[in-house]
């Protein structure tokens, strides 16, 4: 695995980590931060229907497991569209069930993407959380990250909602 490191004079460098090397101790020696960027890392691309839960407000659509030992920033990211032309589609991304990003919403029958780099504690759930009254569809719920993941099986896992 080849991590990108930012070093204290601002310059960034690349270092080779074998699989063995996947420790709290020897991450947090080589890395200070994972930097939001377009390599993904991690993905869950399938088409889902937006949640339309009997009580109102949001539902969990979608999560991705962090194996990592520490805590990172990355991006994540998501496209939505609104099936039917009426509500607003509304989407927000959780940590462990609890708020952490904007909430997104659209009306438009094309897919729209959005994107935020959000603090992910040590193996956390990254979730994207949906509601509408209306047909809707979600994809594309993405982490990614300036490393680019030889081992990303061992860093995320997906899981079914």
């Amino acid at each position: 695995m080849r991590v990108t490191k930012a070093l204290a004079d601002g310059s960034v460098t690349t270092v080779k980590l074998a699989s063995s090397c996947l420790t709290k101790e020897k991450i947090a020696a080589n890395l200070l931060y994972a930097i939001g960027s377009d390599i993904v890392a991690a993905s869950n691309d399938a088409v889902k229907a937006a949640k339309y839960p009997a009580s109102g407000g949001y539902g969990i659509s979608k999560e991705i497991k962090s194996r990592f030992p520490i805590s990172l920033t990355l991006r994540i990211s998501f496209e939505m569209k609104n099936d039917s032309g009426g509500q607003p589609t509304y989407g927000k991304i959780y940590i462990d069930g609890v708020a952490a990003g904007t909430e997104r919403y659209t009306t438009s029958a094309s897919y729209q993407t959005y994107t935020e780099d959000i603090v992910v504690p040590a193996g956390a759930l990254i979730q994207l959380y949906s509601y509408n009254d209306t047909a809707s569809s979600l994809r594309n719920f993405r982490v990614l990250s300036s490393y680019d993941f030889q081992l990303s099986a061992l860093a995320f896992v997906n899981t079914v909602v």
